[in-house]
């Protein structure tokens, strides 16, 4: 199965490296107009510049495909309603965004400062909330739009080192719950993804896996990459969207 996301518009936050430029690159290669936003922060958040967005822009736009960067930062209400007005701008429409962006200052418990704690919630979870208010409008009024949440295993198991992390990591697994409910009627779906350490990995409930082996081809079958997971998910929350319409007796069925 060719997934194709031709016509479509991703933003995509965090996408300077990483997995973030993995969803970035391939959605280009797919055929979506991509938002490549990054704060260009280094790992821990700190400093900034759009030198990293700016980077995957030209990859993309190397290859044939369309892309603009943004250098805004996801916990400024501000910034990230910037970014959804230059998608606008630029596009026309937001179909797709994939919160992505995030930050690590792993100490245990006893050695982090509630600033610290403030710090990490702020990037993924305020962060990812911000950046989804920021499209939720436009999504409504088009009656369509597909979000990708980046929780972790570090959220729904826990890891030593990791408790702002993993209790940011677990409110957006719950916030992605709350707007797949909210956004449904309006033909938004929302997912989420759990990646591990290992880049090459993912844990995912067995029935979703055995679906994603079936239906989308991967260079391993026995190891699957995050970006083709994304992909996955947001196709998957498409069909559903589909099939739910089709039972609703909706006239309009969303791009393919």
């Amino acid at each position: 199965m060719t997934v194709s996301f031709t016509g479509q518009v991703a933003i995509v936050t965090g996408a300077g490296g990483g997995l973030g430029r993995a969803h970035a690159l391939l959605l280009a290669q797919r055929g979506a107009a991509v938002v490549v936003n990054d704060f260009g922060g280094a790992r821990d958040g700190s400093a900034g510049s759009t030198e990293a967005a700016d980077a995957v822009v030209a990859e993309i736009t190397s290859a044939g495909g369309r892309a603009i960067a943004n250098g805004g930062n996801v916990t400024s209400e501000a910034d990230m309603q910037a970014l959804a007005a230059e998608a606008l701008a630029a596009f026309g429409r937001i179909d797709v965004l994939i919160n992505n962006a995030g930050i690590l200052r792993d100490k245990s418990f006893a050695k982090m400062t509630m600033e610290e704690f403030r710090q990490v919630v702020d990037v993924h979870l305020s962060g990812s909330a911000q950046a989804t208010k920021a499209v939720w409008g436009a999504m409504r009024e088009q009656g369509y739009g597909r979000i990708l949440m980046t929780s972790s295993t570090s959220g729904s198991y826990g890891n030593f080192g990791q408790a702002y992390y993993g209790a940011a990591k677990m409110g957006v697994l719950e916030l992605m719950n709350v707007l797949h409910a909210e956004g449904a009627k309006y033909g938004i779906h929302t997912n989420a993804i759990l990646p591990t350490a290992d880049r090459d990995a993912m844990i995912l409930e067995n029935a979703e896996r055995r679906f994603f082996i079936e239906t989308l081809e991967t260079r391993n079958r026995d190891r699957l990459d995050f970006h083709d997971v994304a992909v996955w998910a947001i196709r998957n929350a498409l069909e559903e969207a589909f099939e739910a319409g089709r039972r609703a007796g909706a006239t309009a069925a969303p791009k393919s």
